[in-house]
């Protein structure tokens, strides 16, 4: 295995044969040929040895900037997966390295069972609500463009609506069953950790919301002020 000491500055290098320091300096000793070279310890063999930590720490540039594309060992490149995954800040490195890696390796399923296990493992009141098909918005085009008003036709600056094709489909409804209650602040906690969960397993083009109870439930609901 390679040496320690100056020529192998942990954690740079361990295990193997020869260090890339010890490599490097071998050569810059073996170029000036057999008896050209000072005596090892002096003032000569520190200058080499210098040039050679530079040249071997220079060499791992490729190296280095390969491996950012590895989670787990992202060092300067850790800050794009921490944008990527918006995680939170105030974690350490390894922190971060960590949780990258789980996310990025996590194997994703959308499914209503698979959702419902982990809404399960965080709260067992947090389930998906499966509304009918039938009592469901499935397909609303919406207005494309504005009203057609009285100026010009062609330059009146219409524009298409904010909510085309709007749908149900695109929306998980999410139970957390309080009875109706507010949540309080340690059931806020369990919410917010539910939709990060959510957040990374559902697909970029569905939302989510949350409601704390089926059905109404009157005095709290405004069709109390009807003859319901």
């Amino acid at each position: 295995m390679g040496a320690y000491g100056w020529s192998n500055p942990w954690p740079f290098e361990w295990g193997g044969g020869s260090t890339e320091v010890e490599k490097v300096y071998t050569a810059l000793k073996n170029a000036v040929g057999k008896g050209g070279s000072a005596e090892e310890g002096g003032i000569d063999a520190l200058w080499r040895a210098s040039r050679a930590v530079m040249i071997a720490g220079l060499g791992t540039f490729a190296e280095r900037a390969a491996l950012q594309a590895i989670p787990n060992v992202a060092t300067d490149g850790l800050a794009y997966y921490r944008s990527l995954f918006r995680l939170p800040e105030g974690a350490t490195e390894e922190e971060d390295r960590a949780d990258v890696s789980a996310r990025y390796t996590a194997e994703v399923d959308a499914s209503v069972p698979e959702l419902n296990a982990l809404l399960a493992a965080i709260d067992s009141r947090l389930s998906v609500f499966e509304a009918a098909h039938e009592v469901v918005d499935a397909t609303v085009h919406g207005r494309w463009f504005e009203e057609h008003g009285t100026g010009d036709l062609w330059g009146g600056g219409r524009v298409a609506s904010d909510f085309p094709n709007y749908s149900h489909e695109f929306i998980l409804h999410i139970l957390f069953d309080l009875g109706g209650a507010l949540p309080t602040s340690v059931e806020n906690t369990i919410l917010a950790r539910a939709l990060a969960v959510l957040d990374i397993a559902l697909p970029a083009w569905v939302d989510m919301a949350v409601f704390t109870a089926s059905g109404f439930f009157l005095d709290l609901s405004p069709l109390d002020l009807t003859a319901l």
